[in-house]
């Protein structure tokens, strides 16, 4: 019997024995949540990067490299 995991990145701490990987691994699925989240509190909020930029004291381009976690 196969064995279920609850998330990919289960599967990856399990399968992969490379710590520095997982690491990296993780730390961009946390990059990922922080640029989805951005993008949704300033699409609720009915905001554009320029507007969300000048609120958080950034500039545009900060705004877009952030929720596409570049």
């Amino acid at each position: 019997m196969s064995k279920r995991y609850a998330s990919v990145t289960d599967v990856v701490n399990d399968s992969i024995s490379d710590k520095e990987f997982r690491e990296q691994f993780e730390q961009e699925i946390k990059d990922k949540r922080v640029a989805k989240t951005l993008f949704a509190i300033r699409n609720r909020a009915g905001k554009t990067q320029d507007q969300m930029a000048e609120q958080m004291g950034y500039t545009q381009g900060t705004v877009s490299k952030l929720e596409n976690s570049r």
